[in-house]
């Protein structure tokens, strides 16, 4: 399976948590930019997502406001017309309500059944999510859509937008801060699917990893040293994976056992992080202990990984003893 191109995993310094660092990609230059929001989808492909540019959304902007003021000119000019045959209070709240509905409705029902896109955002490519990389629902949407009123129509309309942006890292507007959105262009695969499987006899240990505190970014690191795992010297691969090791303990709460390899341990750890969002891999993947092949290849026999059979645990009861045997009576 083709991975990225880039260099080798390099030394981490002491002082630094290796997790910490973010993936290596083809560019590690752009995985830690500020402006890149890294994602692990539940098939085990980093995904980056780039802000948006302040441009590409002032366009979009201007699309969608273009859009509103057609619609409204529309409705008023209907509505007009239908205030002559029905009841002139009636007719002001319903247009009351049709222009809620635009200027707050459209944004917010668009974001929310159209993957977080708008007519404008669609035809510049860009589109809103999370913070965390999920898709935008309605309360991201409303609370978005609502404080548009202050970043767009305040005086003097649009400057507080576009200073947000311009401050911000991510380029987010007041809406995007307290709603925790960020616009970002069409996602980029940073890397190909692979299903990572727990070494033969780890699977108990695997079913108890507590991988909720991983990040994409320390993802991406151990991700990385298992799949280039073979363009290493030995010894620094085997001081990487204590390493790593030694820090992937520490973050889901359990350690490595003594009597198992770092790789296979951090091969079941992702396999674990997986699991939590997708059940069981599929038939193209990293066979037990991290390497990169098809997942239905055979387990290897027992006692090949692991702890011996009967290492720990109580001895098992034996029962009574029969009485020893004395030496033979040689007879006189």
């Amino acid at each position: 399976m083709a991975e990225p191109g880039g260099a080798g995993v390099t030394a981490p310094a002491a002082s630094v948590a290796p997790p910490e660092r973010g993936p290596t990609v083809g560019d590690p230059s752009a995985a830690r930019s500020p402006h890149l929001l890294t994602v692990v989808t539940p098939e085990g492909v980093l995904l980056e997502f780039r802000a948006a540019g302040v441009g590409s959304r002032l366009l979009a902007a201007a699309i969608d406001l273009f859009c509103q003021f057609m619609a409204l000119i529309l409705l008023i000019f209907v509505f007009a017309l239908a205030l002559v045959v029905v009841n002139e209070t009636a007719g002001v709240i319903l247009l009351v309500v049709v222009v809620f509905l635009i200027v707050y409705g459209y944004p917010a029902a668009t974001e929310t059944l159209w993957d977080g896109r708008t007519l404008g955002k669609a035809a510049l490519g860009i589109r809103v999510i999370t913070t965390e990389g999920g898709p935008v629902g309605f309360r991201h949407a409303a609370i978005r859509a609502m404080l548009a009123t202050v970043d767009f129509w305040f005086p003097p309309g649009g400057l507080i937008a576009l200073t947000s942006a311009l401050v911000t890292q991510r380029s987010q507007r007041l809406g995007d801060l307290a709603a925790g959105t960020i616009v970002v262009r069409r996602a980029r695969a940073a890397t190909s699917p692979v299903f990572f499987a727990p070494a033969y006899g780890v699977e108990r240990l695997t079913s108890q990893l507590d991988t909720s505190a991983l990040t994409a970014q320390q993802y991406g690191v151990i991700r990385e040293y298992l799949l280039r795992l073979g363009e290493l010297m030995p010894e620094r691969a085997a001081a990487l994976g204590h390493e790593l090791a030694f820090h992937v303990g520490l973050i889901t709460g359990t350690p490595k056992p003594d009597w198992l390899d770092p790789p296979r341990y951090l091969a079941s750890v992702l396999c674990a992080h997986q699991t939590r969002f997708r059940p069981a891999p599929g038939p193209v993947g990293v066979s037990p202990g991290g390497v990169a092949g098809t997942g239905g290849a055979a387990p290897p026999p027992p006692g090949a990984y692991g702890p011996p059979p009967g290492a720990y645990g109580p001895p098992p009861d034996l029962g009574s003893l029969p009485p020893p045997v004395g030496p033979p009576v040689i007879g006189g």
